[in-house]
């Protein structure tokens, strides 16, 4: 993973520029998100099956990684959400802060310290990250409110091995054929849910 620091300009230009000198051409395939949300919003944390370009906007967020290695003591969990692996793991809880937390901790998430630090990352207005497939992130405003726009992106290959798979899961899971009971975006009440308004670009 990799920060680095950008320019002005409209957010549309910067993040296809971003896009196209990280991905080149051999990323054919990808989608854009925006992502509004209010201090303490968090994204919980997960993996993608696609690299991840975050441009930050407006605002600061903080993004914690854990590399792909770590997966056996992050709590992966069954919710669904296209081409994402979400976990029961919070990085951003202070398990030391309280007694009750390290009880909980004690109890519950003891492998997570095999995991060890995450990687972290401070985003301000014209940073961008690059986030590899399959890495874990979780994401936390850490200003009054936050802008951001990510690009994933995919090659033709990856579509084929992973992205038409994605598609038809996505499909049936709006027709309610598919992850329904258990999911990001149908009243689950998990607390591992992404908080920010993500609206697609």
């Amino acid at each position: 993973a990799a920060a680095a620091g950008g320019g002005g300009g409209g957010i549309e230009s910067n993040t296809s520029t971003a896009a196209s000198s990280i991905f080149g051409s051999a990323g054919r395939f990808g989608s854009r998100y925006l992502w509004i949300g209010p201090k303490g919003s968090m994204t919980g944390l997960h993996n993608d099956d696609e690299d991840n370009v975050l441009c930050q906007i407006k605002g600061t967020k903080i993004v914690k990684l854990f590399p792909p290695h770590t997966r056996p003591y992050l709590y992966p969990n069954d919710k669904y959400d296209s081409g994402t692996e979400c976990c029961d793991y919070d990085a951003f809880t202070d398990w030391k802060n309280t007694e009750r937390h390290r009880e909980m901790f004690e109890q519950k998430f003891i492998l997570a310290r095999k995991a060890g630090a995450a990687l972290r990352f401070k985003l301000q207005e014209g940073d961008m990250l690059f986030i590899p497939k399959f890495w874990y992130h979780q994401v936390l405003t850490a200003s009054a409110y936050s802008i951001s726009v990510n690009q994933f992106s995919s090659t033709t290959t990856e579509f084929i091995s992973c992205g038409i798979q994605r598609e038809i899961l996505s499909m049936l899971h709006q027709l309610g054929l598919y992850g329904t009971k258990s999911c990001v975006c149908h009243g689950s009440k998990q607390k591992n849910t992404k908080a920010a308004t993500a609206l697609s670009m």
